[in-house]
């Protein structure tokens, strides 16, 4: 990070201005977030525009000698329990853990397994608003060859073992009664549905783990 501040990659298209204004108040003051807009790819695929944005970032970020970066999709919106103090603490604790993919939100996962306080391994995950990307998995995206029905988080599930979502969520997607990738996505409170139920499944994990751990 230079001078503690995170590289911070929101892509956003020209043709989304709303979105853009959303993420200039989201992330104004907050100073531990170097901010830069990139201009997204966009493409008849949904799913193949935002591929083509995150590598467009990750190119950026190489060239720039990133050790990680925050990507952020225009409908990210901080919860209710962000805190620099908090993500900053478990970017670090999940780096000591070897997470090369740090979900700062999710709208759906397989299976969660308990490896912090406040970290989750997951075989897969749906949710790109906000993710922590190191280096060392820079080189995996770029050469990924992306085909027809992929989605990005389908890819990054697939190519990233050593991944986690943090919970409490910092990270949520704001509901613009429309979407960019996936049209249901615009459905009104489908998407709100979604990380409330995450979040339910999350806590659930999280208190079986105490309750066991407690028992030892």
């Amino acid at each position: 990070m230079n001078n503690n501040k995170l590289p911070t990659y929101i892509v956003n298209l020209k043709s989304r201005p709303d979105r853009r204004r959303s993420m200039e108040e989201q992330f104004d003051g907050k100073p531990e977030f170097e901010v830069r807009f990139v201009n997204a790819v966009k493409d008849a695929d949904g799913a193949a525009g935002i591929w083509k944005s995150l590598v467009k970032v990750i190119t950026a970020a190489q060239k720039a000698g990133h050790d990680k970066i925050l990507f952020c999709e225009d409908d990210h919106i901080f919860t209710e329990h962000y805190t620099s103090d908090y993500l900053f603490r478990n970017i670090a604790e999940a780096e000591t853990k070897g997470v090369d993919l740090l979900v700062g939100g999710a709208c759906g996962y397989g299976t969660g397994v308990s490896i912090g306080d406040d970290l989750f391994w997951t075989d897969w995950y749906w949710g790109n608003q906000f993710l922590i990307i190191r280096k060392n998995i820079y080189s995996r995206i770029l050469d990924f060859n992306f085909r027809d029905g992929n989605t990005a988080d389908g890819v990054l599930s697939g190519l990233i073992r050593r991944k986690a979502i943090l919970y409490p969520f910092v990270s949520v997607q704001r509901e613009f009664g429309y979407s960019d990738i996936t049209p249901t996505n615009g459905r009104k409170g489908f998407i709100n549905d979604l990380f409330d139920d995450t979040a339910r499944r999350l806590q659930s994990v999280r208190d079986i783990t105490d309750e066991f751990n407690c028992r030892r």
